[in-house]
Protein backbone atom coordinates (compact mmCIF):
# COMPACT_ATOMS: atom_id res chain seq x y z
CA UNK A 1 0.00 0.00 0.00
CA UNK A 2 1.91 3.54 -0.86
CA UNK A 3 -0.82 6.00 -1.22
CA UNK A 4 -1.22 9.35 1.22
CA UNK A 5 -4.40 8.70 2.91
CA UNK A 6 -6.12 11.48 5.05
CA UNK A 7 -8.43 10.71 7.50
CA UNK A 8 -11.40 10.79 6.11
CA UNK A 9 -10.24 8.48 3.11
CA UNK A 10 -8.87 6.41 6.05
CA UNK A 11 -12.10 6.10 7.56
CA UNK A 12 -14.10 5.14 4.30
CA UNK A 13 -11.99 2.56 3.66
CA UNK A 14 -11.19 0.57 6.88
CA UNK A 15 -14.68 1.01 8.39
CA UNK A 16 -17.08 1.76 5.64
CA UNK A 17 -17.49 5.26 6.61
CA UNK A 18 -19.20 4.41 9.69
CA UNK A 19 -16.86 6.73 12.01
CA UNK A 20 -14.98 9.75 12.59
CA UNK A 21 -11.60 11.33 13.47
CA UNK A 22 -11.67 12.05 17.41
CA UNK A 23 -9.85 11.79 21.09
CA UNK A 24 -10.47 8.20 22.75
CA UNK A 25 -12.24 9.73 25.52
CA UNK A 26 -15.82 9.68 25.05
CA UNK A 27 -16.87 13.33 24.74
CA UNK A 28 -20.20 12.84 26.15
CA UNK A 29 -19.03 12.48 29.77
CA UNK A 30 -17.58 16.05 29.32
CA UNK A 31 -19.45 18.07 27.00
CA UNK A 32 -22.97 17.88 25.65
CA UNK A 33 -21.53 18.45 22.02
CA UNK A 34 -19.39 16.32 20.15
CA UNK A 35 -16.29 18.57 18.94
CA UNK A 36 -15.29 18.20 15.37
CA UNK A 37 -11.84 17.71 13.99
CA UNK A 38 -11.33 21.24 13.42
CA UNK A 39 -12.42 22.06 16.89
CA UNK A 40 -9.92 20.25 18.39
CA UNK A 41 -7.35 21.77 16.56
CA UNK A 42 -4.10 21.37 14.81
CA UNK A 43 -3.08 17.96 16.24
CA UNK A 44 -6.20 16.40 15.24
CA UNK A 45 -5.08 17.36 11.59
CA UNK A 46 -3.76 14.88 9.13
CA UNK A 47 -0.51 17.64 7.90
CA UNK A 48 2.62 16.04 6.76
CA UNK A 49 4.46 19.66 6.34
CA UNK A 50 3.70 20.48 9.70
CA UNK A 51 4.60 16.68 11.24
CA UNK A 52 7.74 17.41 9.57
CA UNK A 53 8.90 20.99 10.89
CA UNK A 54 8.12 19.10 14.34
CA UNK A 55 9.85 16.20 13.91
CA UNK A 56 12.84 18.41 12.77
CA UNK A 57 12.77 21.01 15.47
CA UNK A 58 12.73 17.95 18.41
CA UNK A 59 15.81 16.96 16.45
CA UNK A 60 14.67 14.42 13.89
CA UNK A 61 14.94 15.86 10.58
CA UNK A 62 15.63 13.10 8.46
CA UNK A 63 12.44 10.87 10.85
CA UNK A 64 13.17 7.62 12.39
CA UNK A 65 12.64 4.20 12.81
CA UNK A 66 9.80 2.70 15.48
CA UNK A 67 8.22 -0.59 15.93
CA UNK A 68 4.84 -1.30 16.50
CA UNK A 69 3.28 -4.43 17.74
CA UNK A 70 -0.11 -5.80 16.57
CA UNK A 71 -2.99 -8.55 16.63
CA UNK A 72 -5.29 -8.94 14.23
CA UNK A 73 -8.61 -9.57 16.35
CA UNK A 74 -10.20 -8.42 12.93
CA UNK A 75 -8.57 -7.25 9.14
CA UNK A 76 -8.97 -3.72 10.21
CA UNK A 77 -6.94 -3.88 12.82
CA UNK A 78 -4.17 -4.80 10.15
CA UNK A 79 -5.26 -2.40 7.69
CA UNK A 80 -5.40 0.44 10.27
CA UNK A 81 -1.59 -0.64 10.92
CA UNK A 82 -0.76 -0.33 7.38
CA UNK A 83 -2.19 2.74 6.46
CA UNK A 84 -0.67 4.16 9.71
CA UNK A 85 2.74 3.30 8.31
CA UNK A 86 1.63 4.46 5.20
CA UNK A 87 0.97 8.02 6.93
CA UNK A 88 4.02 8.12 8.75
CA UNK A 89 6.14 7.27 5.93
CA UNK A 90 5.03 10.12 4.11
CA UNK A 91 6.95 12.46 7.06
CA UNK A 92 10.11 10.23 6.90
CA UNK A 93 8.87 7.73 9.55
CA UNK A 94 9.45 4.09 9.00
CA UNK A 95 7.27 1.77 11.00
CA UNK A 96 7.54 -1.72 11.34
CA UNK A 97 4.29 -3.87 12.02
CA UNK A 98 4.86 -7.03 14.04
CA UNK A 99 1.41 -9.01 13.41
CA UNK A 100 1.88 -11.19 16.34
CA UNK A 101 0.09 -14.18 18.00
CA UNK A 102 -2.71 -13.91 20.11
CA UNK A 103 -0.47 -14.94 23.43
CA UNK A 104 2.45 -13.14 22.23
CA UNK A 105 0.85 -9.94 21.81
CA UNK A 106 -1.57 -9.57 24.92
CA UNK A 107 1.26 -10.50 26.98
CA UNK A 108 3.18 -7.49 26.13
CA UNK A 109 -0.14 -5.35 25.30
CA UNK A 110 -2.02 -5.97 29.08
CA UNK A 111 1.46 -6.26 30.94
CA UNK A 112 2.54 -2.59 29.10
CA UNK A 113 5.59 -4.72 28.26
CA UNK A 114 5.95 -3.73 24.49
CA UNK A 115 8.78 -1.15 23.52
CA UNK A 116 7.44 1.44 20.79
CA UNK A 117 4.32 1.37 19.35
CA UNK A 118 1.29 -1.03 19.54
CA UNK A 119 -2.27 -0.92 17.84
CA UNK A 120 -4.15 -2.31 20.65
CA UNK A 121 -7.50 -1.85 22.52
CA UNK A 122 -8.36 -0.13 25.56
CA UNK A 123 -10.30 -0.90 28.73
CA UNK A 124 -13.50 1.14 29.09
CA UNK A 125 -16.37 2.07 31.44
CA UNK A 126 -19.75 3.65 31.55
CA UNK A 127 -19.16 6.51 33.85
CA UNK A 128 -16.61 9.32 33.21
CA UNK A 129 -14.13 8.29 36.08
CA UNK A 130 -13.83 5.07 35.67
CA UNK A 131 -13.09 5.52 32.18
CA UNK A 132 -10.24 7.96 33.17
CA UNK A 133 -8.67 6.34 35.63
CA UNK A 134 -8.57 3.28 33.55
CA UNK A 135 -6.77 5.02 30.82
CA UNK A 136 -4.91 7.21 32.40
CA UNK A 137 -3.83 7.09 35.88
CA UNK A 138 -0.50 5.73 36.23
CA UNK A 139 -1.15 3.22 38.81
CA UNK A 140 -4.17 1.55 36.66
CA UNK A 141 -2.92 -1.48 34.94
CA UNK A 142 -4.92 -0.51 31.82
CA UNK A 143 -3.03 2.98 31.58
CA UNK A 144 -0.96 1.08 28.11
CA UNK A 145 0.49 4.80 27.19
CA UNK A 146 2.37 4.78 30.18
CA UNK A 147 0.66 8.15 31.12
CA UNK A 148 2.32 9.61 34.84
CA UNK A 149 1.46 12.92 35.04
CA UNK A 150 0.55 14.24 38.56
CA UNK A 151 -2.27 16.89 37.10
CA UNK A 152 -3.91 14.05 34.79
Amino acid sequence: MSMALDQQRMIDVIYGGLAYVGPNSPWTFAVDKEPTVKDLGPYYQYDPKKAKAMLAEAGFPNGFTANMIMYEYASYNKDISEMAADMLKDIGVTLKVQNLDYTSYNSQWVGRKFEEMANGWGTVSFEPDGFLYNQMHSKSPGNRSFIDDPVV
